[in-house]
């Protein structure tokens, strides 16, 4: 059974926890409104290992132009430079607050923020290893907003193995499960702020 409890925060320990809490509000909510806004269908992700080192992806995919737009507005998540860095936000709130079930909510949130479970089925005998954060990060520097040489090249080599199709399918799952990261950590802080310093915790009870 899951259980939803208050974990008091400090946040005057920040100063820069309100700027830093309304960016990421504004943006996550910007987010979920996108998503809800959309008719994402039902689609599908095939793997074949037979050859476990050149594991073969296929599967379908919403429009690319919907896709663009999602990459677009979950860059602003993932941006060191961005005031809504959600690792960032992650550690002001830890640092706001002594609860130990809050830190080690966060801590697990951190861990399972890039997760593609088809991503890790697909490699996970063979030579070489992929990580979602890895393959979200040549996508992007190499396609989506940038068009970087190295990344360009470590594209190429994600799509000779597991397909052109493939790569696609697997970038789109990989930010996907970290969107519903976001969404779900934006509904957590839907009642922080400074004159309310606390935040909602998923505990889930072993009975």
């Amino acid at each position: 059974m899951n259980e939803f409890l208050k974990a008091q925060l400090d946040i005057e320990l920040s100063p820069e926890f309100q700027i830093r809490l309304e960016s990421f509000r504004r943006k996550a909510t910007e987010l979920s409104n996108f998503v809800s806004s959309q008719n994402w269908g039902r689609h599908h992700v095939h793997v074949d290992r037979s050859n476990e080192n050149k594991p073969r992806v296929d599967g379908t995919l919403p429009n690319e132009l919907v896709l663009e737009a999602l990459y677009r507005r979950f860059r602003f998540f993932i941006l060191t430079r961005e005031k809504s860095n959600y690792f960032r936000l992650l550690r002001l709130l830890s640092a706001s607050s002594d609860d130990e079930l809050l830190h080690g909510f966060l801590r697990l949130e951190k861990k399972e923020f890039f997760n593609e479970r088809s991503l890790e089925f697909a490699f996970i005998t063979a030579n070489s290893q992929y990580k979602p954060e890895d393959v979200i990060d040549f996508w992007f520097n190499a396609y989506y907003f940038h068009d970087q040489a190295p990344d360009r090249e470590k594209l190429s080599t994600f799509e000779s193995i597991v397909s052109p199709i493939g790569a696609k399918v697997i970038l789109w799952h990989a930010v996907w499960n970290s969107v519903l990261k976001i969404r779900n950590l934006n509904w957590l802080l839907r009642e922080t702020s400074i004159n309310n310093p606390v935040v909602f915790v998923l505990f889930i009870c072993k009975i």
